[in-house]
């Protein structure tokens, strides 16, 4: 999975520079303007689970930007399905650079909540957990109505990890 995710990166890195090559020198204004909204379909690796999740964010200048993010990861055992975890996001993202690809420092908390099988038998309740986000990540505008990210999140607290996700935003 990180052969993946750093092939992934390798190619938006590329593929950036790729597409900033082709343009022309007449359009030196970047496509990224400040005050959008923006909705993303997003992937999280979450130890060894491979999630999927949405994003909702807000622009707020060129430098701040709020986001909250709704992740889903099913857990399954080749006996079947095990137990589900959902964890909510919302995050401060301060972003670097001026330019169509960029840096953003991640800042925030999570919720999560999880049902299991193990969990319902040997405590007979789901599981919370709580904590705070800290992280890091880049993004390349596209378009001005399309931005894809890359991005490595820490989640500390009760239930505490490392999370890369991937994702592709649409802007308006």
């Amino acid at each position: 999975m990180k052969r993946l995710l750093l092939t992934g990166l390798l190619a938006l890195i590329l593929g950036g520079s790729t597409l900033q090559a082709q343009q022309t020198t007449t359009t030196s204004t970047p496509k990224r303007t400040p005050n959008k909204f923006a909705v993303a379909f997003q992937m999280p690796y979450n130890g060894n689970k491979l999630g999927a999740g949405l994003r909702f964010s807000y622009d707020f200048t060129d430098l701040l930007r709020f986001s909250v993010d709704a992740d889903g990861y099913f857990y399954t055992v080749k006996g079947g399905f095990i137990g589900r975890v959902m964890d909510l996001n919302p995050n401060l993202n301060f972003i670097f650079g001026n330019g169509d690809f960029h840096f953003y420092l991640i800042a925030g908390a999570y919720f999560t909540m999880g049902h299991s099988i193990f969990l319902e038998v040997v405590t007979n309740s789901m599981g919370f957990g709580l904590g705070l986000n800290a992280g890091f990540g880049m993004e390349y505008q596209i378009t001005e109505s399309i931005r894809v990210f890359l991005e490595q999140q820490a989640s500390l607290g009760l239930i505490s990890s490392w999370m890369p996700k991937v994702g592709c935003a649409y802007c308006f």
